[in-house]
């Protein structure tokens, strides 16, 4: 089964900086039912999210030549919740971009507050022809930016 945890981007500055939606539906497949907090999204989704939106960042700045493979993370901390309804602003930021590698940051937000942090994750850069072709990708992109 495939995730896409991306809906909308809402800002791209190349090699920079972008802005994503993600909105929790109800009828998402993920969603798991806590004693404690009720219906959620996992953390281990919230972080996916922040990730996804991280590989558009560097996919879209190598102009859809590369591929972007998390192979570790620094401090990752959780601080609330993502519930059905909810609308999760993904904010991620190149660090260092290298030819074959580079670091991300990333924040989650809901209605402002911080919910979610990754400091430093590593990315590992493949040639986007070995995952799929790279204008299929260029126009996923583009309808996630209308």
């Amino acid at each position: 089964m495939r995730f896409l945890l991306v809906d909308r981007i809402l800002e791209f500055k190349k090699g920079k900086s972008l802005i994503a939606v993600k909105n929790v539906s109800l009828s998402e497949d993920f969603l798991v039912n806590q004693v404690s907090h009720g219906i959620i999204m996992p953390y281990t989704f919230v972080i996916e999210a922040v990730a996804q939106a991280a590989a558009w960042l560097i996919t879209a700045s190598f102009d859809f030549k590369k591929r972007a493979l998390l192979v570790a993370l620094g401090t990752v901390k959780i601080t609330g919740v993502a519930r059905p309804g909810d609308q999760l602003i993904l904010e991620v930021e190149i660090e260092s971009l290298q030819e074959e590698a580079g670091l991300v940051t990333g924040k989650v937000k809901i209605e402002g507050e911080v919910v979610g942090e990754v400091d430093y994750g590593l990315c590992s850069f493949i040639d986007a022809n070995q995952i799929e072709d790279p204008e299929k990708t260029r126009h996923m992109f583009s309808l996630l930016k209308r």
